[in-house]
């Protein structure tokens, strides 16, 4: 799992993004589209790649199809569609911020570590694209949960949304498998949500949370099988004090960054010790601009069985020498629906 430092990296994202977008329209090859047997109703499998530079972050926008090898169990396997960052056809996104109710004395360990600092997190969402939404959820340990804003585009209800969730302080549960079954509920909420707002949108799942956690490693394989079939993303973004977490046996640790590494998310690690209030705000900047960045990708499964299988992505090695640093990051493994994909164009 990636763990950036972020608040340099955010900077540089946003000062390069303009510039980077720029200089990459106009000038490669066409992108290959779905093939009328994909959209016709063949399983089309769905791949959202992140390419960037390993040492600054910056996204590498200049790929083409050429570039890549795609391994489905080991066998390398043609791509049917090939969308650049921003290109007609690619998935809209609706990004989700979703916290956890502040308890008592939990500060650094859930949301409450957000508290003040929520008045500026807006200015990190002014980049949301045409069709793209965001909405605000959260869940607690006592096991409620709730959708606080539907996707929308308003931006300036994020803040006083944010403030209103994490303001009062709940008692901890006597029960703690309640939070973590509130924990999945929430997610899978938002996914369906989002398919209601848009079916062809990219469910994105920013967990403003330290992240101290473990669930029973059944519940989370059959999460990250929900995730991998729409195909979902997960993100996690706190400022790394959180205490590690103690997990039993059969149980899997720091649930949100391993679904965030399964998914082709990442991990953000914001320091704030100077406890500047854009510091959070650049982080979901820094997201979204990731998200802008990423390519599109669709192949045909070897077998369409409703099983997980092993994925791999990787550069040629005349693209490595063309690209030197370039780092891609997509999810590990695919769910073979045979169902097909929500068509890209």
């Amino acid at each position: 799992m990636a763990t950036h430092r972020c608040r340099a990296a955010a900077r540089a994202l946003l000062a390069t993004a303009i510039l980077t977008t720029l200089t990459s329209l106009g000038q490669q090859p066409a992108s290959l589209p779905l093939p009328a047997s994909a959209a016709s109703g063949a399983p089309t499998q769905l791949l959202d790649l992140f390419a960037s530079n390993d040492k600054s972050g910056v996204p590498d926008r200049a790929l083409n199809l050429n570039d890549l090898e795609v391994l489905d169990d080991g066998k390398p396997v043609p791509l049917t569609g090939f969308l650049r960052p921003g290109e007609s056809g690619t998935r809209p996104v609706v990004l989700w911020i979703v916290v956890q109710c502040v308890m008592p004395g939990v500060i650094n360990n859930g949301s409450g570590f957000l508290r003040g600092f929520t008045t500026d997190l807006a200015s990190g969402l002014t980049h949301l694209g045409l069709g793209e939404a965001y909405g605000v959820a959260h869940w607690c340990d006592d096991g409620a949960v709730s959708l606080d804003l539907q996707p929308n585009r308003r931006i300036v209800q994020l803040g006083p949304t944010l403030a209103a969730v994490l303001g009062p302080t709940v008692n901890p549960p006597t029960n703690p498998f309640l939070g973590e079954a509130a924990l999945l509920k929430v997610i899978r909420d938002a996914i369906e949500a989002t398919s209601r707002f848009n079916p062809r949108a990219m469910p994105v799942l920013v967990f403003l949370y330290g992240d101290h956690t473990a669930a029973d490693a059944r519940q989370v394989d059959h999460l990250t099988q929900q995730l991998l079939a729409v195909p979902a993303t997960v993100f996690l973004v706190n400022n790394g004090l959180a205490d590690p977490p103690h997990a039993a046996f059969r149980e899997i640790p720091m649930v949100l960054g391993h679904l965030a590494g399964e998914t082709g998310g990442s991990y953000f690690h914001v320091p704030f010790g100077d406890h500047d209030p854009l510091v959070f705000a650049q982080a979901l900047a820094a997201v979204l601009d990731r998200l802008h960045s990423r390519y599109q990708l669709s192949w045909l499964p070897r077998r369409p069985d409703n099983q997980e299988h092993r994925l791999a992505l990787r550069l040629t090695s005349a693209a490595r020498k063309a690209h030197p640093g370039t780092e891609l990051r997509a999810r590990n493994t695919y769910l073979a629906s045979p169902q097909p994909a929500t068509p890209s164009n």
